[in-house]
C-alpha cells in the first residue's frame, strides 16, 4: 500500500467518525425532544429544539474527534 493510499484511507475513516458525531447527536436529540414533547404536550417544537441542540452535540463531537 502506497502512502498515498494510507493517508486517504485515514481520512476516509476520519470523516466517517465525524459524520457518526453528528447522527449520534442528532439522534439522541431526536429522542429527548420526542420524550420531553410527550411529557409536555407540545411535539412539534420540542423536537425541533431537541434536533438543534443534538446538533450542537454533534458538531462538538466532530470537532473533537478532529482534533485528535
Amino acid at each position: 500500500m502506497k502512502k498515498s493510499d494510507k493517508n486517504e484511507k485515514n481520512n476516509n475513516e476520519t470523516e466517517n467518525y465525524m459524520n457518526d458525531g453528528m447522527l449520534y447527536g442528532m439522534s439522541a436529540g431526536l429522542i429527548i425532544g420526542s420524550v420531553i414533547g410527550v411529557i409536555i404536550d407540545n411535539i412539534g417544537i420540542c423536537i425541533s429544539i431537541g434536533l438543534c441542540l443534538g446538533l450542537c452535540v454533534g458538531m462538538l463531537i466532530s470537532s473533537l474527534i478532529k482534533k485528535q
